[in-house]
């Protein structure tokens, strides 16, 4: 017969090695670029852009994070075409680990 107070144990057990310190940090609210928001990010970490056009070249800086629209939200899809990213600059961007896969949506 399972305890009671075993359960609780065990799902903490469980719970240890995922994140709760994964934030969102908000392009242009709380970052006044792309770039920015990347910078000041941590793994796991989620840079939500805002309706825009920016002209910037941006480098994940080997971070394990989600770059997104207002789609990643509401699945609307008109965001998809009035958030721009205009590198008119290219360089290349690689992640510094093949462990750690930035995501662009």
């Amino acid at each position: 017969m399972i305890r009671a107070g075993i359960f609780p144990a065990v799902l903490a057990v469980c719970l240890a090695g995922v994140s709760v310190r994964a934030r969102v940090l908000s392009v242009p609210d709380s970052f006044p670029s792309i770039q920015a928001g990347i910078d000041a990010s941590s793994d796991g970490d989620t840079v939500l852009v805002g309706v825009n056009r920016y002209y910037e070249n941006i480098d994940f800086r080997g971070h394990n994070i989600v770059v997104a629209s207002q789609f990643i939200v509401d699945s609307n899809l008109v965001w998809v075409a009035k958030t721009v990213i205009d590198g008119s600059q290219p360089l290349e961007v690689r992640p510094k680990s093949l462990d750690k896969r930035p995501v662009l949506c």
